[in-house]
C-alpha cells in the first residue's frame, strides 16, 4: 500500500516538476528575446537556446508517450473484444448436450 501511494505521488511530482520547467523556459525565453546581444559566446543567446532544446525535447517524448498511451488503450480494447467473442460462444450458452 505505501509502496504504491509512494510511486504516486512521485508521478505527479515528475509530472509537476516537467509541467513547471516547461513554463520557466517559456517565459525566460519571452522575458530575454530582446536583450542586448553581446555577440559571439552571449550567455543570454546560450540559455535561450538550451531553453529551446529542453522545449523540444521535452514536447517530442511527450508525443512519443501520447502515442505509447494511444496504442496500448487500442490494444486493450483489442483483446477484450476478442475475449468477448471467444467467451460468448460456449458449448454452456448454446445449450449443447455433451452426451457420448
Amino acid at each position: 500500500m505505501l509502496s504504491k501511494n509512494l510511486k504516486n505521488i512521485v508521478a505527479l511530482s515528475m509530472t509537476i516538476l516537467i509541467f513547471l520547467a516547461l513554463i520557466y523556459a517559456h517565459i525566460f525565453i519571452v522575458t530575454h528575446i530582446h536583450h542586448n546581444c553581446s555577440g559571439e559566446g552571449c550567455p543570454i543567446c546560450s540559455e535561450i537556446q538550451l531553453a529551446k532544446a529542453m522545449i523540444q525535447q521535452i514536447s517530442s517524448a511527450i508525443l512519443t508517450v501520447i502515442y505509447l498511451i494511444t496504442f496500448v488503450c487500442i490494444m486493450d480494447e483489442g483483446i477484450s473484444i476478442s475475449n468477448h467473442v471467444i467467451l460468448s460462444i460456449t458449448p454452456v450458452q448454446m445449450k449443447v448436450r455433451m452426451n457420448d
